[in-house]
This record gives C-alpha cells, structure tokens and sequence, in this order.
C-alpha cells in the first residue's frame, strides 16, 4: 500500500520554509553537520523520496515503523502523512494497537494530535477498564497519566481494586515504602 499526499506535500514545504531555520533532507544516519550552522534532521522512517515525491510506500513495512512514521511525520509538522498513518493503523493494524496500549497511550496522552487514537483508547478504557491497570508497565505511568484516567468517570472497575492499583503504583513510585500493601 502506498500512500499519497500530494495535495498537500507543498504547504508542507512551505511551512518548514517559513520556519526560521534551515532544513536538509539527507538519506544517511551519518550526516555531517554543516559548518554554515545548517542542521540536519535524521529521520531514518521518513523517506527522502516522500520529502520529494508526496509517496511513502509502506505495503512492505512492519507495523511498528508505520508507527514511527506517524511519530515522526507529527514532529516534522507533515501533518497529512501523521493523518493518513494514524488512519492506516486504525484502520489495519487494531490488535498491535490493542497490544501496544500502553506505548501509543503514552503517546496520544501527552499529544494535542492522534485524535482517532485517542477516541479509540478512550472507547477501549472505557469498556475494559482492567486492561490499562493490569498492564505489565502499569507502575511507569507518569503520575499525570494515572490522574487523567482517574479522573474518568466510566471506569468498570470496583472501587477497592483501582485503590488497590494506586498503591501499587505509589509503591513503585517510592522505593522507601514496603512492598507488601497489607504494611
């Protein structure tokens, strides 16, 4: 599958144009930096032939660097290829975002962009709330993620099992404190 942006590719362009900075686009991970203070971007999963020719072919790509092409294309501000991959995930690859949860929620927590990923997390959360708790990396959750999530008013859990996860929590956040909850 390819997909094709060239409706938008220029404005694109034309706003890293008017950003007061210079951008290259280079192949290699091994750029030299420029001694007219020019820096490069390294985006290994963005190719140049997308920059030049609107067209990311990502038939053959595993689901994880469709991923990181959605990450980087948000932070190169090429918002149409961010779209279009968030969509194709949506879209084609819903069990490795199910099985990623706690990945992409990182993510689309501390991002104003991802809107389908974060209606799609917020359905999810809503009607599984134990899978966000039972998570391996659950206790890594930023204490502002943890409170977003408390703060939902659709969690189907019971009371004593999510108070029972913010010890859990607040002990890994604390090294001091016992790890047995019943001290």
């Amino acid at each position: 599958m390819s997909l094709k942006f060239f409706d938008k590719l220029f404005q694109d362009f034309s706003k890293l144009a008017n950003n007061k900075r210079e951008y290259n686009v280079e192949e290699s991970e091994n750029a030299p930096t420029n001694e007219n203070l020019i820096k490069t971007i390294i985006k290994p999963n963005i190719s140049y032939k997308y920059i030049f020719g609107g067209v990311v072919n990502i038939e053959n790509s595993d689901t994880k660097t469709v991923y990181e092409l959605m990450i980087n294309a948000n932070e190169l501000e090429l918002k149409e290829l961010s779209e279009k991959s968030e969509s194709y995930l949506i879209e084609s690859k819903a069990s490795w975002l199910r099985t990623h949860l706690s990945l992409i929620y990182h993510l689309i927590f501390d991002s104003n962009e991802f809107k389908g990923l974060k209606k799609i997390y917020n359905k999810i959360i809503a009607k599984y709330s134990n899978l966000i708790f039972e998570l391996k990396d659950f206790t890594l959750f930023q204490e502002t993620v943890l409170i977003s999530i408390l703060q939902r008013d659709d969690l189907k859990v019971e009371e004593i099992k999510i108070w029972n996860y913010v010890i859990k929590w607040g002990i890994a956040q604390n090294s001091t404190l016992p790890t047995n909850s019943e001290e």
